[in-house]
């Protein structure tokens, strides 16, 4: 079964992705700035902590990688502590958001039903219980939806017979962001995504040569973000708190591994 949509005019296109984000950013435009959830102030005091001074998983402590934080401080540094500012960049992430959706239903979909799709789609990420636009859940929604997005053009070129497409990097360089913003739901993707590289190796009759140089594009891709980061933590000294943190605080916070990957089994 192919997925391959029929060629749509640019122009149409074009209109159609401007009207979603256009529809998404009229109803954020109308809420971003109504009400003070208590949640917000969370990374602002993070972001604070840091400029005053203190170092992550040191001074106090955080259970996810650092990148969100950095993220928001690097914003208070520059525009200082003013929040209209942090929430207006959650309106850029919810337009972002609905163009990524956009796209990704375009490959499959009528041009249309891809304008439905993606501002139902935004609308109900939005019907959450608090609104902050700019919610590290929000950014990673955004590293989460382009890794789908380069896993079905990757899709795409397998079908069309193109293993060596470069896409595949993009799938696994989006999907390490992913992971550092939210280290359970990310490493659950990048699980999966290796169990679909391995199905994919059956259903497509590929070579045992073809399956390995795709798989280590894959995980070559992933592992640059993470060595980076890696790095950077390493020259302040934090690399091993944040392993523990990230890792052995964070699962024992969820309940142990065992429940992280397998809960939604019982749970269904």
């Amino acid at each position: 079964m192919k997925f391959i949509a029929k060629k749509k005019d640019i122009n149409i296109q074009f209109w159609g992705g401007l009207i979603a984000i256009c529809l998404v950013g009229i109803l954020t435009l109308f809420l971003f700035n109504k009400g003070f959830p208590t949640a917000e102030g969370w990374y602002s005091y993070y972001a604070k902590s840091i400029l005053n001074g203190d170092i992550v998983y040191t001074d106090f402590e955080y259970l996810f990688t650092p990148v969100y934080m950095y993220l928001i401080t690097g914003i208070i540094k520059v525009f200082g502590y003013n929040l209209l500012v942090l929430r207006i960049f959650g309106v850029i992430i919810y337009c972002l958001l609905t163009l990524i959706i956009f796209l990704t239903l375009n490959k499959v979909f009528s041009v249309s039903a891809s304008v439905i799709g993606a501002v139902t789609g935004v609308y109900y990420l939005q019907s959450e219980v608090y609104t902050v636009f700019y919610d590290y859940v929000r950014v990673m929604d955004i590293f989460a939806y382009l890794s789908a997005y380069f896993m079905l053009l990757t899709i795409l070129d397998w079908q069309q017979h193109k293993t060596r497409t470069f896409k595949v990097f993009f799938w696994g360089l989006f999907t390490s962001l992913f992971f550092l913003v939210k280290q359970n739901m990310g490493g659950l993707f990048f699980f999966f995504s290796i169990l679909f590289i391995l199905f994919s190796c059956f259903f497509f009759s590929w070579k045992i040569r073809q399956f390995l140089l795709i798989l280590i594009k894959y995980l070559m891709s992933f592992a640059i973000p993470v060595v980076l980061l890696g790095i950077v933590l390493w020259k302040a000294n934090v690399l091993n708190s944040m392993i523990d943190s990230v890792f052995f605080g964070a699962m024992e916070a969820k309940g142990g591994i065992i429940t992280i990957l397998f809960r939604w089994i019982t749970n269904n």
